[in-house]
């Protein structure tokens, strides 16, 4: 009978679609200690190491139109992850979701004369009713001039 069962949820498993199954790991399923990071559930944090491996490179914010359009490069660590957007200044969505695997994001509706800096972060671990373990790329901003009328 428990053998039928763990059919009947590694079939629910097989029904999702690929990106959804693999996004978010728990240690049974992760990859040995010391290979890329995952989203697992583990209590160990993930070692500098794992973070640097996982860490969004390269990440650019341009102004464009009333937008702010970021883009950054991914390493091989992070191939896979939840990705998180964070927003400064205080009052400004503080995070948002980026699709997995994404190279860019756009910001709708900066304020003009208002310097704004957003970090792009893979999400390393899961850690259930706590913040998650995340690396975080090295801050990039944007000052949006006002426009003339």
């Amino acid at each position: 009978m428990a053998a039928a069962a763990g059919q009947g949820q590694r079939a629910d498993a097989e029904r999702r679609p690929a990106g959804e199954r693999d996004r978010c790991r728990d240690d049974a399923s992760s990859p040995p200690a010391g290979s890329r990071p995952s989203a697992g559930g583990g209590e160990q944090p993930p070692t500098e190491a794992q973070l640097a491996a996982a860490r969004p490179r390269r990440l650019a914010a341009r102004a464009v139109g009333r937008t702010a359009v970021l883009t950054w490069t991914l390493p091989e660590g992070a191939r896979g992850l939840p990705l998180l957007v964070r927003q400064q200044p205080a009052g400004s969505a503080p995070v948002q979701s980026a699709a997995a695997n994404s190279r860019s994001f756009t910001v709708p509706g900066p304020k003009p004369k208002v310097r704004y800096c957003f970090k792009v972060g893979a999400v390393v671990r899961l850690r259930q009713g706590k913040a998650p373990d995340v690396a975080w790329s090295p801050p990039a901003c944007v000052h949006k001039p006002r426009t003339a009328p």
